[in-house]
């Protein structure tokens, strides 16, 4: 596997690319992305802002559309994104676990376009209170063997 870090005064960027031995095995090969940031935003802001899944086209670049399908009143919700990058245009659901302002952890569903695709948000208390600590992780393999070459490059562009 390959690894690349990225070290700064504010945090950490790691992105693992686990390649393949074979064809055979090549669908089920692993990308993960952590990064770990203090930003100057509250945990509650933050959360604000990633808990908003309909408000996504606005500000990730490859989601075309995010809503909620439905929720369990309790921080569970099942959310259906819809993302495109150069012509490849498709839709996931996914099961969304809340708790507020602490995480965010997200599982897919039901997707063509991934045979596996979990995140994680963490939001700590910095060292004020109009700052947080994030930490993120996604962890996620395409089940097209094409696609899982292109990550690295593409989480690199999309965590800056």
């Amino acid at each position: 596997h390959s690894s690349q870090n990225w070290h700064g005064s504010i945090g950490t960027i790691e992105l693992i690319h686990t390649p393949c031995r074979s064809a055979a095995l090549e669908s089920a090969c692993k990308n993960e992305h952590r990064e770990r940031r203090l930003v100057r935003y509250s945990a509650e802001q933050l959360f604000a802002v990633v808990a908003a899944i309909d408000e996504y086209p606005h500000f990730l670049p490859w989601c075309k559309e995010g809503r909620i399908l439905t929720s369990d009143g309790n921080g569970g919700v099942t959310a259906e994104l819809s993302v495109g990058f150069k012509g490849l245009s498709e839709k996931y659901t996914s099961a969304v676990e809340m708790t507020r302002p602490r995480e965010i952890r997200v599982a897919a569903l039901d997707s063509t376009l991934f045979e596996e695709l979990s995140s994680e948000w963490e939001f700590r208390p910095g060292p004020d209170e109009n700052s947080c600590w994030l930490q993120f992780r996604v962890s996620f393999a395409f089940r097209n063997p094409l696609y899982n070459q292109v990550p690295c490059g593409v989480l690199r562009h999309a965590g800056s």
